[in-house]
């Protein structure tokens, strides 16, 4: 078995606001259409990433890891090497990949406008960015979050909590999310 770059690709998966899943939240790898009610975790993750692994298996760099290697090239420490130094904690190889670290945004419900966030992680943000996107052209990349996006309950009853190892639970706020 080849030396693996990275846990990641075989034993996490992050899904962000908006319904989008990733491999990564550092890397800019949507491999889904939204999340709905219909979408197959079984599909999305353990099959439609199978290319991906295969990248690693070959010895490239595949796209959405990028990001980390560059910034290992600048000395900054990249989200690769956080994992690596707690790779011992998974279970896994290359073969038979199982989820065990999930990164969710629920959804993106919050009671808080704070000055560094949109629409895309606050509810509160949807009236203050519809009146700010014609103004300011920067504001233009969150004209999908314009509206409460929630991850259904039908895809989240596919999670085999019993294999995850570590959640990570964003939002919003999830702590005000029903």
């Amino acid at each position: 078995m080849k030396n693996i770059h990275c846990p990641i690709p075989y034993t996490c998966m992050t899904i962000i606001s908006g319904n989008e899943a990733k491999v990564c939240n550092v890397g800019h790898d949507i491999f889904s259409s939204k999340i709905d009610e219909n979408s197959n975790l079984q599909n999305l993750w353990y099959d439609n990433i199978k290319k991906k692994r295969q990248e690693y298996k070959n010895g490239a760099i595949p796209l959405y890891c990028k990001k980390c290697y560059e910034n290992e090239a600048i000395k900054i420490k990249s989200r690769r090497m956080r994992f690596l130094k707690f790779n011992k904690h998974f279970k896994f190889d290359e073969t038979e990949p199982t989820l065990q670290y999930l990164n969710i945004n629920f959804s993106n419900i919050c009671d808080l406008d704070c000055l560094m966030c949109s629409s895309q992680f606050s509810s509160k943000w949807i009236k203050n960015d519809k009146e700010l996107i014609n103004k300011f052209s920067f504001r233009s990349d969150v004209k999908p979050y314009l509206k409460i996006n929630k991850i259904p309950y039908s895809f989240i009853d596919q999670i085999k909590i019993n294999e995850l190892v570590f959640v990570e639970i964003k939002g919003g706020e999830p702590f005000i999310d029903p």
